[in-house]
């Protein structure tokens, strides 16, 4: 992923961006710890998110919590809303040329968007729209059927980007960076 940029972004929109990153990572680190205690509980959640729409472009689709991801990164999502705190509760001034601050706010926002999965963009980066992100990749030596970087049905929104890299395919097998039925809203 491309590192932030926000000089392209106003003040007031990074100042509220911070907050609501840092409000959401507050609230999946104590769903996480509330999940602990649970011993039958799902893997992913629906989760009740709406991006400001003065703040952020775009919107995130049906979002869920993956509790796999964000057992994987809750540690440094922890330490990611932490470096973030002084400027949330306006004691550091939030300057979009400090790189100290903007490898935070970058660092956070991976961690939400992985575990969300999907993409969060701020108005005015220069960046695909917030929302549905769908990446993979295959790297066989030899194919003896079917495979795909991504296969897929009803992607109904966002991007989707595959690649497939084989060194033998089998007679009558397939190749696909992405297999998909239905892009799009309609």
């Amino acid at each position: 992923m491309d590192p932030i940029t926000l000089t392209s972004v106003g003040t007031v929109v990074i100042s509220e961006g911070v907050k609501f990153l840092y409000n959401e990572a507050t609230d999946l680190l104590k769903r996480w710890k509330d999940r602990k205690e649970k011993t039958e509980a799902p893997n992913v959640e629906p989760a009740q998110i709406t991006l400001p729409g003065q703040v952020f472009e775009g919107q995130l689709k049906q979002p869920q919590i993956h509790f796999d991801a964000l057992g994987k990164v809750q540690a440094e999502l922890l330490a990611s809303r932490s470096a973030l705190a002084a400027y949330v509760d306006g004691l550091q001034d939030i300057d979009p040329h400090n790189q100290e601050f903007v490898g935070s706010l970058d660092a956070l926002r991976e961690l939400l968007e992985a575990v969300y999965q999907q993409r969060i963009t701020f108005k005015g980066e220069n960046r695909e729209p917030s929302g549905p992100v769908v990446e993979g990749s295959i790297d066989v030596e030899k194919v003896l059927g079917d495979v795909a970087g991504v296969r897929a049905g009803q992607i109904k929104s966002g991007k989707v980007t595959g690649t497939a890299k084989a060194k033998e395919a089998a007679a009558g097998s397939v190749v696909s960076g992405v297999k998909v039925d239905t892009v799009g809203d309609s």
